[in-house]
């Protein structure tokens, strides 16, 4: 699971490169884009203008969503993965372009 929303420059280059990924994994894992906008529509909107085609995509306002505080989100976007049994197992902080092997 991967947060963000529209107005974060980073989020927009790396959700291609999930999106590319979720592609590849299918069945085999689940890669979620949850967009933090107040405005669902921005979200929404954000998320079609990439053109993701493969991962889930979720919205929850950050005004009315804790998520973000209880994933511990502190910068964005912050990637999540999630083991089946609930636990996180890994915390990526940020997206590094020059990391990235699925552009």
């Amino acid at each position: 699971m991967t947060i963000g929303a529209s107005w974060c420059g980073p989020c927009r280059d790396e959700l291609p490169v999930w999106d590319c990924l979720a592609g590849e994994v299918a069945g085999r894992a689940t890669l979620i884009a949850l967009d933090l906008d107040d405005e669902l529509a921005d979200g929404k909107a954000f998320h079609k203008q990439l053109g993701l085609k493969h991962m889930t995509r979720a919205y929850l306002p950050e005004q009315l969503s804790k998520i973000a505080d209880h994933y511990g989100a502190a910068t964005m976007p912050m990637t999540f993965v999630i083991g089946p049994d609930g636990i996180v197992r890994y915390v990526q902080p940020g997206f590094e372009k020059s990391r990235a092997q699925h552009e």
